[in-house]
Parts: C-alpha cells; sequence; structure tokens
C-alpha cells in the first residue's frame, strides 16, 4: 500500500506519543501536564521533535534525494543520446511534492 507524501506527514505526525516528551516541554507549564488537552499546535510541535517522526522523514529524504540524483543522471544522459526518450518530469517546481508516494518499509522477519 502506498500514500501520498503529505497524507504520510500527517499520519506520521498524529501517530507520535508526545506524552513521554511531554514532561521536558515548555508546553507542559503553559498548558499542563496531560498533552492531550494541549492545542494542536503543541502537541504536533513536539511530535516534530521525535526520534519517531525523525527517523522515518530521515530515511524518506535520503530515498528522495537518491531519486533525485537518479533524474538528474537520466536528464545528463538523455541530453547526449542520438534517440532521446521523453522523460516525464512534473511542469511545475511544486508539482512534484503531489506525486510522491510512500511506501511502508518492508518488515525483517528477525525483528520480531
Amino acid at each position: 500500500a502506498t500514500v501520498s507524501l503529505r497524507d504520510w506527514i500527517s499520519h506520521a505526525i498524529d501517530a507520535v506519543d508526545v506524552s513521554d516528551l511531554a514532561n521536558d516541554s515548555h508546553f507542559s507549564v503553559s498548558y499542563g501536564e496531560d498533552p492531550k488537552a494541549w492545542p494542536e499546535f503543541a502537541r504536533k510541535s513536539l511530535a516534530l521533535q521525535s526520534d519517531s517522526f525523525i527517523l522515518p522523514a530521515l530515511r524518506i529524504a535520503l530515498s528522495l534525494a537518491a531519486q533525485l540524483s537518479n533524474a538528474e543522471v537520466a536528464m545528463m544522459l538523455q541530453e547526449h543520446s542520438r534517440d532521446p526518450v521523453p522523460l516525464f518530469l512534473p511542469r511545475t517546481k511544486y508539482e512534484w511534492a503531489e506525486r510522491v508516494i510512500v511506501r511502508p518499509p518492508v518488515s525483517d522477519p528477525s525483528d520480531g
């Protein structure tokens, strides 16, 4: 199953359990100790700082960087090719983000 990058980000932020991080947060001083009672921006801000969000996000960023590098190489090869093949690149600088999909990692049987 795949999801859009936008949906993955939203789900990943919402899935973070911020209760362990709440004790050390300045938000607990302002909003109390129960993060479920905090405003949404406070919970999301704390979730963005958690390892359970950052590490998967960095894996996705690394994958995107590799794919962009491959696309650049393909474009350079295309420029010097005698038989050009059309490359289907996004037309606008923002369109690419809508086309990014995320596949969940395949679980390693040795992790069980």
